[in-house]
């Protein structure tokens, strides 16, 4: 579909659910008797105001180039401007035009139905677009090498958030190692924290099928990094370092250096003995 169909389309979509945050604001306003209080009249002059206002948030915040797919925490602030912002001009359009007869805590009500039906609606789209990734992964994840990442901070979660984007990625994150408590039994994007840096030894005795390590803390000394490359070397089990997130923006990624970028480690292939 084309850009400009697409947002004409989302846009339509969008209006539409102003118009039915204000409808359903009302009905709960006069308890879902809604004739005896307000006349369709009464209705359409707010709704015009209420969309005139809406439709200029969006332009000013481009609202309708959103991602529905990868909707994230600066695009709900941003329709949470938006939202704001036109109730706020809504109010004002209500006071200047003199609105006889129309309830105040409509206002209120109408910003917080319609902000949390349109999160509701992009979140939904992202759940169903990561469900259908994840199936495809199920199916192609035939092979892929059990990796073990060191590190459950940003570099770790950037990391493991990294390996199960790519849909035919050979690596496969079953476990994640951290010192830090509140990290502890947590999840990192569906991957387990299953115990402390100093656990490395035991995990992989446990576990026969690991068949690489890869070091996602940026301020782990060198001596640290050193034993628990001796470890893995002691169990034929390949152990890489990646750099830090400014790191990686400024290394080159054909670098000999045995800290990589993120990406430059994924795209090299591991060869095991």
């Amino acid at each position: 579909m084309k850009p400009p169909i697409r947002r004409l389309i989302i846009n339509t979509m969008m209006l539409a659910l102003s118009a039915g945050s204000l409808f359903l604001a009302l009905l709960l306003r006069f308890e879902f008797h809604l004739s005896e209080f307000f006349n369709l009249r009464q209705y359409v002059f707010p709704l015009l105001l209420l969309l005139t206002a809406r439709q200029c948030t969006r332009i000013y915040w481009d609202l309708n180039a959103i991602s529905w797919r990868y909707v994230s925490s600066p695009d709900i602030q941003k329709i949470f401007k938006g939202y704001l912002a036109s109730s706020f001009i809504f109010a004002s359009l209500i006071f200047v035009f003199t609105v006889t007869g129309f309830p105040r805590s409509v206002l209120a009500m109408e910003f917080f139905i319609a902000f949390m039906m349109d999160c509701g609606l992009k979140f939904a789209a992202r759940m169903f677009h990561e469900w259908q990734h994840e199936r495809a992964q199920e199916t192609r994840s035939g092979g892929a090498i059990d990796v073990l990442i060191v590190g459950a901070g940003y570099s770790g979660h950037l990391l493991v958030k990294t390996i199960l984007s790519q849909l035919k990625s050979k690596y496969r994150p079953v476990a994640c190692l951290d010192d830090l408590d509140r990290l502890q039994h947590v999840m990192v994007h569906g991957v387990p924290v299953k115990g402390r840096v100093k656990d490395l030894e035991s995990h992989l005795d446990k576990s026969s099928e690991i068949k690489a390590v890869i070091v996602a803390i940026p301020s782990l000394p060198d001596d640290k990094y050193r034993e628990l490359e001796q470890i893995c070397n002691s169990k034929s089990v390949l152990v890489k370092r990646v750099q830090s997130f400014e790191d990686i923006a400024c290394l080159d990624a054909q670098t000999e250096d045995s800290s990589l970028s993120i990406e430059a480690l994924l795209a090299k292939p591991l060869t095991f003995k």
